[in-house]
């Protein structure tokens, strides 16, 4: 299951500070006191174009972090898209991953193993790129494994369809929250209660099959929906500048997972 992090970590540079304006000498003639009044009383402008410099470094870069994020997002959904792709789509992968299932079970639990490694190490490059490229290849084959599967059944064109729906819906709410402008920080508490009842709701299933029915699979997409929004809402707005690797985890897995739910509601549906 996804997991969310989120830390407020800022880095700012200090404004400029304002220079004291000197005082004139003592005025010997009228005029001349005039003007020296009028050049004390002028305001001090360097407090407000410290202010104005540091608003534009920070929203540089924000934006130099935002850019970072959805840059390893892409080569991370590419090389998802790739693998799922060749296991899919080829007989050959397609055979050798229905035929070992125990490899699905070493990328999936392996995954965490290498996503403790990865926190540990984040901000340690190269290792912290080397980590998620493994991390990734893993998460990838897990979910080929579980598209070959349903390619095997015949039922292929779900695996396109949902690909579409999940493509469309995260583009949607990533470009809603940007635009909105709103404070999502009032989702935090209830997806996390959410994300606990449908850990503990798939649990139960493993038990009591009929659990896991069309209605968990709704819930699960719509709590991963919500996921999106916020954590969009957190890389635009709260996430530190060196929090890059945690925050494109973060997305790619609710994107995966979203992806995961819809599969499993359509087939439902058209089963």
């Amino acid at each position: 299951m996804a997991a969310q992090f989120s830390e407020d970590q800022q880095d700012t540079m200090n404004p400029i500070k304002a220079q004291a304006v000197p005082s004139a000498p003592p005025a010997v003639k009228g005029s001349y006191r005039s003007v020296s009044q009028g050049y004390d009383n002028v305001p001090d402008i360097e407090v407000g174009v410290g202010d104005a410099v540091d608003a534009h470094v920070q929203r540089q870069m924000r934006l130099g972090f935002i850019r970072k994020v959805y840059g390893i997002l892409t080569c991370q959904l590419a090389l998802t898209t790739i693998v799922c792709s060749v296991l899919a789509l080829n007989g050959a992968c397609r055979r050798f991953v229905m035929t070992t299932p125990s490899l699905m079970y070493i990328g999936m639990f392996g995954s965490f193993g290498v996503l403790f490694a990865l926190m540990a190490f984040k901000n340690q490059h190269p290792l912290n790129a080397q980590l998620l490229f493994v991390w990734t290849l893993m998460e990838a084959y897990t979910v080929g494994v579980v598209c070959a599967s349903y390619t095997a059944a015949g039922q292929g064109r779900i695996v396109v369809e949902a690909l579409v729906l999940t493509a469309a819906i995260f583009a949607s709410l990533t470009l809603y929250t940007v635009y909105s402008k709103r404070d999502w920080s009032f989702m935090e508490a209830g997806l996390s209660s959410g994300l606990l009842l449908l850990i503990f709701w798939g649990l139960f299933s493993l038990f009591f099959p009929a659990l896991a029915g069309g209605l968990y699979s709704l819930f699960g997409a719509l709590l991963f929906s919500g996921f999106i929004i916020f954590d969009t809402w957190q890389i635009t707005e709260r996430l530190g500048y060196d929090d890059h690797i945690l925050a494109s985890i973060t997305l790619y897995l609710d994107i995966l997972n979203l992806f995961l739910f819809i599969l499993r509601l359509l087939s439902r549906d058209r089963n």
